[in-house]
């Protein structure tokens, strides 16, 4: 009953989109572009409730989608909808597949570190490659077109038209389920584990900065609070094998070779949280620099210096 429930409240809401937007002084565009981003998040949901991979490259399909439409209709389907959008679903599914045999080979942040990638990659191709995409200015020169006797061209017309494709994905995540379609539960049994190895290693490491760290997090994205919790931290970080005072120095070591200034501040200070003193981290440096250009060893060893002695003013 509450499935059906939800879908009457769907169908209502795109039923009342409209006159919402008009009152509010917007137009039926406004509300066929609220409905197609809603699409495009129903997507997201469906991937990460089924497959339970956190993606930050949706928006990427998403534009790599319209762009094929687009191109089709203007290189080879003027004046029409149905090959231009046949196409573009074709283009997504070939890139994703090839996409797809390099990404899916890794798994949490990894994952989703590699889609946030794929997302400043396609970014870049878009506004940088005009010819194809018309860079900033876009493309123009398009048309709805039609299916038969149905002219898309109308706004009243076309937001129906999306609508109903909207209700039909809505109906496909929230519709009933009968018992011979259900499959198996996504939840892990070490779910709750990992996530209280996560938060007791987490809090270690950031001490006093741990609910800031938390609260800066969620206001970025809310996966990323159990991206970095669970899945860093939970199953990566707080395995046993290492303590926490030598997996921080080695921790501490890796991000010193990379130019992530904001992360090595915070594990310079992790390392003296989890219980390394100022001579062990001095040993750390002192072993990475040798790999490191003379004027990032330099800032490495400068910013040492600031969190050593914020430590002795702290004391």
């Amino acid at each position: 009953m509450n499935r059906y429930r939800t879908l009457l409240t769907g169908a209502v809401a795109l039923l009342a989109l409209p006159f919402a937007m008009l009152a509010m002084g917007l137009s039926i565009s406004t509300a066929t572009q609220v409905v197609c981003l809603a699409i495009a998040a129903l997507g997201l949901n469906m991937l990460v409730g089924f497959t339970g991979l956190t993606s930050f490259g949706h928006s990427a399909w998403f534009g790599i989608g319209a762009y094929a439409a687009a191109i089709a209709q203007k290189q080879w389907f003027g004046g029409q909808i149905a090959l231009p959008l046949a196409f573009a679903v074709v283009c997504v599914c070939v890139l994703s597949a090839l996409v797809g045999v390099l990404i899916l080979r890794r798994r949490g942040v990894y994952f989703a570190l590699l889609t946030l990638a794929l997302v400043a990659l396609t970014y870049t191709l878009a506004f940088r490659w005009t010819e194809l995409t018309g860079g900033e200015d876009g493309l123009g020169g398009l048309a709805r077109g039609g299916f038969a006797a149905v002219p898309l061209d109308n706004g009243n017309v076309y937001y129906a038209f999306v609508a109903l494709v909207a209700f039909g994905v809505w109906r496909s995540v929230a519709g009933p389920v009968l018992d011979s379609e259900k499959g198996e539960p996504i939840a892990h049994p070490e779910w709750e584990r990992w996530t209280k190895r996560g938060v007791e290693a987490c809090s270690e490491v950031y001490g006093r900065t741990f609910h800031k760290l938390m609260l800066n997090l969620r206001a970025l994205h809310p996966a990323i609070e159990s991206l970095v919790v669970v899945d860093a931290y939970g199953k990566i970080l707080g395995r046993p094998g290492l303590d926490s005072k030598r997996r921080e120095l080695c921790t501490l070591a890796a991000i010193a070779m990379q130019n992530a200034p904001k992360q090595l501040h915070a594990h310079l200070r992790g390392a003296l949280n989890t219980g390394s003193t100022r001579e062990d981290v001095d040993e750390v440096i002192a072993m990475v620099e040798e790999d490191l250009t003379t004027e990032r060893a330099l800032k490495l060893w400068e910013m040492w210096a600031d969190v050593r002695d914020r430590s002795l003013d702290a004391k």
